[in-house]
């Protein structure tokens, strides 16, 4: 019988861990910088506002941000700059990009 249950003898359960999430890579860092500089928005105030509107994070400083949300905010950023110099009308049909199957008649 002592075998039968040493299937389920783990030993001493794992200590719980403090795992610290990921942070934001040099790499990241200086995208984000670059893209940054394309559009603009170049004092720091301006920047931790986008950085809230693209990632719903509140920052101080670029080194509280975390990877995933870096990745978020580079993804936002990239669209912005896609979209620069294009004019929003805040009117779908007039902003579309493509042309519609009635545009191709």
């Amino acid at each position: 019988m002592p075998d039968e249950l040493s299937l389920f003898d783990l030993g001493d359960p794992p200590a719980a861990s403090s795992t610290l999430p990921l942070m934001i890579s040099s790499e990241q860092r200086s995208t984000i910088r670059e893209t940054f500089q394309r559009l603009g928005v170049l004092d720091a105030p301006a920047q931790f506002e986008v950085v809230f509107q693209l990632t719903g994070q509140r920052v101080c400083s670029p080194g509280e941000l975390q990877a995933s949300h870096a990745h978020q905010l580079i993804l936002g950023l990239s669209e912005r700059t896609r979209t620069l110099g294009t004019e929003r009308t805040g009117n779908a049909w007039t902003d579309r990009e493509e042309d519609t199957w009635i545009d191709r008649l």
